[in-house]
């Protein structure tokens, strides 16, 4: 789990939580082709959040480019 004060991220692969390595500010985990994972985000900054989960670059919601704008 990764706790950045403001939200908790949990990642899951295969229904499992998975270890995470981090290097050059970004957080990567190993998730093999074929796998099921699942990206759980908690909020617990008691107000909106602004969240842009992404896989490979890519919003995980449109597909588009990963952007906070």
């Amino acid at each position: 789990m990764l706790n950045y004060a403001a939200c908790e991220v949990s990642i899951l692969v295969n229904g499992n939580s998975v270890k995470t390595h981090f290097k050059d500010g970004k957080t990567y985990i190993e998730a093999k082709e074929g796998s099921e994972y699942e990206i759980l985000i908690k909020n617990n900054a008691g107000g909106r959040a602004l969240v842009v989960a992404s896989v490979d670059g890519l919003n995980v919601l449109t597909g588009e480019s990963a952007s906070t704008e």
